[in-house]
C-alpha cells in the first residue's frame, strides 16, 4: 500500500503529472513551447478533474517560478519542484521531499524517457504506483534495449526508455502498433487508450474556406526530429504551391540561415496563440504537412479531421489511417514520393474532400472524448484498486 494510504480512502486521489515542458499549458501567456505529449497530459487531466473521482496535480520546476509569494494561478493545482538532473543514478532528497509534502496518490508522465525513467523509481521509493504513456514510436525504435547507451531520435540514451517501460506500474498505448511493438521488445502489456478529439473541438462544423488562401499548413517546433528543412525542400520542387509554417518557439527558434534563405512561396510565423487561430488556419488551406520521421498519434491530425482538413505525411500512418482507412496519405518515408505526392493535393481535390469526410468520421468514431475517458479513468482506478493505493 502506498504511504498513509489509510488516511486516503475519504478523499478523491491525488494524481501528479510530472510533465516539465508543460509550463506553456499550465501558463499560456508564457509563451513556453511544449509538445504532444504535454497536450496528452494536460487532456488526460482535464479528464480525470471532470471524471470529478481524482485530483489531478502538475509538478513545476521551482526554477521558473517567482521566488516569493503565491503560486500563479493555473488551471490545476500545482506544486514546485527542484531544479534537477533527470539522468542521476537515483532521485536526489529534495526531489523526494518535494513530492512526499505533494501528498500523491500515483504517479503519471507521458513520454517515455529519462522523465519518466525518474517518476518511476520515484514511486518506488515513494510506495506509490506509476504510470507511462508512449507518445512517439520512437520509444519503441532500435535503441531501446536493457543497458542500451545509444540515444535515440530526440537524443535519449535508450536505457531510460527501456527502464522507463519496465518499471512502471502501467503503460498506455496511444495505437495498436504500439501495443503490438511493446509486448515484442519488452513482453509486457499495454492499456490502449487513444488519443481523443482535443477539447473544443467536438461540435465544429466542418466546412472551409470556399478559396483556399493557401496550400500546405506546417506547425511544429524547429528541431531535427521534425524535418522542417524539408518544408523549404518543397517548396522549391513545387514553386506553384505556397506553405504556410507556424513554429513552436517563434522565428526566433529558427536558425538565421533559414530566414536569410527563404524561399517566396513559404510564409513563417510565430505559434499561434488559441484555438480560433489554428481553426482559421486550418479551415484556410488544402492540407497539413507532416513531415516527421516517427510520431505516436498526432494531435493536429485529429484537429484537422474536425475542420476538414486532411494530413498528408512523409513518413508515417498513424494507426492505418492512410494505408487502411484512407483518411490521411503517406509518402511511407520516401522523401522522393512527398513531392508528387503533395502535387496531387494542388489537382485532385474530390481526393481531398473523400479523406476529409473518412477522417472526421474515423475521428468521431474512435477517439471521441467520453469514451476516451471512460478508458482512461477506468484503467487509473483498477490500478489504484490493485496496488492498494486507495480504500476505492
Amino acid at each position: 500500500m502506498g504511504k498513509g494510504g489509510a488516511s486516503r480512502a475519504s478523499r478523491a486521489p491525488r494524481i501528479g503529472f510530472v510533465q516539465p515542458h508543460a509550463f506553456g499549458l499550465l501558463f499560456p501567456g508564457s509563451r513556453a513551447p511544449f509538445g504532444g505529449a504535454e497536450v496528452r497530459a494536460f487532456t488526460f487531466a482535464r479528464m480525470l478533474k471532470a471524471a470529478g473521482t481524482f485530483h489531478p496535480v502538475f509538478e513545476v520546476g521551482a526554477e521558473r517560478l517567482p521566488p516569493k509569494g503565491p503560486l500563479p494561478a493555473a488551471e490545476f493545482e500545482i506544486f514546485p519542484g527542484p531544479e534537477r538532473e533527470f539522468t542521476l543514478a537515483k532521485p536526489d532528497g529534495d526531489t523526494l521531499r518535494a513530492f512526499e509534502r505533494a501528498r500523491l496518490d500515483a504517479l503519471v508522465s507521458l513520454g517515455a524517457n529519462e522523465v519518466s525513467h525518474e517518476m518511476t523509481r520515484l514511486g518506488e521509493a515513494l510506495g506509490l504506483p506509476t504510470v507511462v504513456g508512449i507518445a512517439s514510436d520512437q520509444s519503441l525504435g532500435r535503441a531501446i534495449y536493457q543497458n542500451s547507451a545509444t540515444p535515440n531520435e530526440y537524443g535519449v540514451p535508450g536505457f531510460h526508455v527501456w527502464e522507463a517501460l519496465q518499471r512502471a506500474d502501467l503503460v498506455l498505448a496511444q495505437t495498436r502498433w504500439q501495443q503490438d511493438h511493446l509486448r515484442r521488445l519488452t513482453t509486457r502489456a499495454s492499456h490502449l487508450v487513444p488519443n481523443p478529439i482535443p477539447a473544443g473541438w467536438e461540435d465544429l462544423p466542418a466546412g472551409r474556406a470556399s478559396a483556399f488562401e493557401f496550400d500546405f499548413l506546417w506547425v511544429g517546433r524547429p528541431g531535427p526530429d521534425k524535418n522542417p528543412d524539408l518544408v523549404f525542400e518543397m517548396a522549391r520542387e513545387l514553386p506553384r504551391a505556397t506553405f504556410r509554417m507556424v513554429v513552436d518557439g517563434g522565428l526566433a527558434a529558427l536558425p538565421e540561415w533559414w530566414r536569410r534563405h527563404l524561399p517566396p512561396n513559404v510564409v513563417l510565423s510565430d505559434r499561434v496563440d488559441g484555438q480560433a487561430g489554428i481553426q482559421g488556419l486550418m479551415r484556410a488551406c488544402r492540407a497539413i504537412l507532416n513531415t516527421s520521421p516517427l510520431e505516436g498519434f498526432p494531435n493536429l491530425m485529429l484537429q484537422g479531421a474536425m475542420v476538414g482538413c486532411p494530413t498528408f505525411f512523409l513518413a508515417v500512418d498513424p494507426d492505418g489511417w492512410a494505408s487502411e482507412h484512407g483518411c490521411a496519405a503517406s509518402a511511407f518515408g520516401d522523401i522522393d514520393a512527398l513531392a508528387p505526392l503533395l502535387a496531387t493535393a494542388l489537382t485532385d481535390e474530390p481526393r481531398l474532400k473523400d479523406m476529409a469526410e473518412r477522417a472526421r468520421q474515423r475521428a468521431e468514431t474512435f477517439h471521441a472524448p467520453a469514451a476516451v475517458q471512460r478508458s482512461w479513468t477506468g484503467a487509473l482506478g483498477d490500478l489504484l484498486r490493485e496496488t492498494g493505493s486507495v480504500g476505492a
